[in-house]
């Protein structure tokens, strides 16, 4: 299974990664599970779930954004990249300032991948024309 994740550089609240994670891998044997992040070098969602990964014994798969190299453009472009690639699901843990945790989201539900997002308020399953909360 592979698992995207996409959230604030803000984030903070490791359990609540732990737990999507954890949900989403559950009957699974750890390496047979691949975390696929952004590799935001500023901390929040990638790096926690990153070290979540490794230490659960997931496969961790960094993607970062050619900064250098795409300007502003950098992280629209990873994001597709990481879409592209392909993911069974993707989990996301935005704040309000989150526009590249969105680009991410859209683009994840826009090629079929089912998008869970988390902002803290509990977990709700994301489509482009509704959203609804999860049991």
């Amino acid at each position: 299974m592979r698992i995207l994740i996409t959230g604030s550089r803000r984030w903070t609240d490791q359990a609540t990664i732990e737990t999507a994670l954890r949900e989403a891998a559950s009957d699974l044997h750890p390496r047979t599970v691949t975390v696929v992040h952004g590799a935001c070098p500023y901390g929040g969602a990638d790096i926690i779930a990153a070290a979540i990964g490794d230490r659960l014994g997931f496969v961790v798969e960094p993607h970062p954004a050619a900064w250098q190299v795409h300007g502003k453009a950098a992280g629209p472009l990873r994001n597709q990249e990481m879409v592209e690639i392909g993911a069974d699901l993707c989990l996301a843990f935005p704040d309000e300032e989150s526009t590249g945790t969105w680009d991410c989201v859209r683009r994840a539900d826009a090629a079929g991948i089912p998008v869970i997002v988390d902002s803290g308020a509990g977990p709700y399953v994301y489509t482009k024309h509704e959203s609804r909360q999860t049991q």
